[in-house]
């Protein structure tokens, strides 16, 4: 058995695993290479097309990519809550990690009115 010393301590704040084991792979597998759809155009890396998820992936079909939103939802909030939020710790206690979600049903999606999303 060995030990790999660590030079700063793991703290939830800063340390987000992300669990991709042989389920998650199927599922990606089921929700962006079951179907057939064209990439025609990449969005490219200028930041405001990177740094946008409804550009970059405009491509890929409106069911899987909001599909994909709410299976990953709660990873995605728990980054947002323990992402960095401020320079110091009177930052930090002052906020409230207190908000309102609402998500659509996928099987009601209007493909033809979301076509944006």
């Amino acid at each position: 058995m060995s030990f790999t010393e660590k030079k700063a301590a793991v703290l939830a704040k800063r340390h987000m695993p992300y669990r991709f084991d042989s389920a998650k792979l199927t599922r990606y597998k089921a929700l962006f290479f079951s179907q057939d759809y064209t990439v025609d155009k990449l969005s490219g890396y200028k930041i405001q097309n990177a740094s946008n998820p409804f550009i970059t992936f405009q491509a890929l079909p409106l069911e899987s990519r909001y599909r994909f939103l709410l299976d990953e939802a709660q990873f995605s909030i728990m980054n947002f809550i323990k992402g960095p939020v401020g320079r110091s710790k009177i930052t930090l206690t002052v906020i409230e990690d207190h908000f309102w979600l609402a998500f659509e049903n996928p099987n009601k999606i209007d493909i033809l009115v979301s076509t944006n999303f």
